[in-house]
This record gives structure tokens, sequence and C-alpha cells, in this order.
């Protein structure tokens, strides 16, 4: 929903990995062209494993990650102390 969001707001097309036997993948027809720029949204980050993957693929397809735009960041490195 956040992803979805905030493409609404840029006025920017809108496409997601999902979970594919533990493994994120594109689905859906979805393609994203060489050259493309993309911004990884995340609603929730712990480890950044899956934005991490994420980035993989859009790169792996010729994409250029723009940037990376979380909600909520629970990783232990950013507790205060």
């Amino acid at each position: 929903v956040l992803g979805q969001e905030v493409a609404r707001q840029l006025k920017c097309r809108f496409i997601f990995v999902e979970k594919e036997e533990g493994k994120l993948v594109l689905r859906r027809g979805f393609k994203i062209p060489a050259g493309e720029r993309l911004l990884v949204v995340e609603d929730v980050v712990t480890k950044g494993g899956r934005v991490q993957e994420t980035m993989e693929i859009v790169r792996s397809l010729g994409g250029i990650v723009a940037g990376v735009a979380m909600a909520v960041d629970r990783s232990k490195s950013n507790q205060l102390y």
C-alpha cells in the first residue's frame, strides 16, 4: 500500500516484487526496461535483506535504483543506547 501511494503522489507507475518459494521475483507481467530509474519503497525494514534483494532484481534487469525509501526502520543499528 505504501509503495502504491508513493507512486500515485509522484505520478509514476507502480510495480512490486513478490515471494515465490522464499525468494523475491518480478511477476504479473511487470517489466523493467533497461535504463529505467526506480525508487524502491519498503514499509518496514528490519535487516534490509528484502530491500537488497529487490535492488539486485532491478539491476539484473538493467534498471537503475534511484533511491530507497522506508517508513519504519526496526534494525538494531539505529537504536539509541
